[in-house]
């Protein structure tokens, strides 16, 4: 018996890694979560392309990527499509400068890999926290009245992340305007 393809329904994530392990590993977790996958990219120029033509709800976004990171796709997908972005990433952990960076950028989750960039224990270690970003961002907000000071885990949503970004770690890489008329990605090549 083969399984029923989910619904369009269900929202859709798009989901961006350039482990294919961890694209299976999260392809799964997502599915279980009752969410659809509506697609999958290895890079940031894949990612862009995929937002812009699948106009996913969601976007799961690893960061250390090559052609294009995380980092600098976000902006680009947030330019392109309506998808929420949740940074899954070895490189995000709470109080580390890149995870306040990819906050400021537009980012709107952020929940670190459990064991490095390649992470066989995900679905057990981080599943819940992965998931609970994803249903956090697609829940609409709370008004403020009946919100009474409920607040997101800090390990899900920003945590010790209100100092801003090193002005710094800009490293002249292509503009938004370059990505989204596809200009090559820095070390890319012309």
């Amino acid at each position: 018996m083969t399984a029923a393809a989910p619904s369009a329904d269900l929202p859709g994530v798009l989901i961006v890694d350039d482990s294919s392990m961890m694209r299976a590993l999260l392809t799964r977790l997502v599915e279980e979560g009752g969410l659809r996958v509506a697609g999958t990219a290895a890079d940031g120029r894949q990612a862009i392309e995929q937002a812009r033509a699948l106009q996913p709800d969601l976007c799961l976004l690893d960061l250390e990527m090559p052609v294009l990171g995380g980092r600098e796709a976000l902006p680009a997908i947030r330019a392109v499509s309506r998808a929420a972005v949740v940074v899954v990433s070895s490189a995000a952990d709470l109080g580390t400068p890149e995870r306040r960076a990819v906050l400021q950028a537009g980012a709107d989750a952020v929940v670190a890999k459990p064991s490095g960039a390649i992470s066989p224990d995900l679905a057990r270690t981080r599943g819940q926290a992965i998931l609970a970003a994803l249903r956090a961002v697609l829940a609409p907000p709370l008004p403020e009245e009946l919100a009474g000071g409920v607040e997101p885990p800090d390990e899900v949503l920003g945590g010790d992340d209100d100092a801003p970004a090193d002005p710094g770690d800009d490293d002249d890489g292509p503009s938004l305007e370059d990505l989204l008329r596809g200009a090559p990605a820095a070390g890319e090549g012309a």
